[in-house]
């Protein structure tokens, strides 16, 4: 007693065992979701009253957001050693295997370190220094104070 198998059931057999080979065999890293990337904040704490300001009301904000998208908080002493690019604290870097972003705007808007989050995890800065020419400068005294315009009035 011969049985005859339609055509359809030996296409989804071999359909089923394809898949399964594949899903075997492929590496474990290719199957997750890529990499969500870091936040690394680096801080002085106790040096200046912006940087205790900004670990103490700004940087549990920052901890929502980031944990709301998956991504981890690293804050890291800059006296204990950092980058040669760390010249003023707080600084806030997002990095991921795209590549690493510096955030360069207020650390007193919240919405705006959200933002930049969430553009440097598809976008990153690259290796573009942020350079900037003609910006009015106010002097007073010895010192020179510089103030970049922003389009918002």
């Amino acid at each position: 007693m011969n049985k005859i198998i339609p055509k359809s059931h030996t296409r989804i057999t071999w359909l089923a065992a394809f898949l399964l080979s594949v899903f075997l065999f492929l590496p474990q890293n290719a199957m997750t979701t890529p990499d969500s990337g870091q936040l690394i904040v680096f801080v002085q704490p106790n040096l200046s009253a912006v940087d205790d300001d900004f670990q103490q009301r700004l940087l549990p904000e920052i901890r929502k957001f980031a944990d709301a998208m998956g991504v981890s908080v690293h804050v890291v002493d800059a006296r204990k050693g950092s980058p040669a690019e760390v010249a003023l604290t707080p600084l806030i870097v997002y990095q991921n295997y795209r590549g690493r972003s510096t955030y360069q705007g207020r650390k007193t808007t919240p919405a705006r370190i959200r933002n930049f989050m969430r553009t440097s995890r598809f976008v990153p800065q690259g290796k573009e220094r942020n350079r900037r020419e003609n910006i009015p400068v106010w002097s007073q005294g010895q010192p020179g104070m510089g103030a970049a315009e922003s389009g918002t009035g």
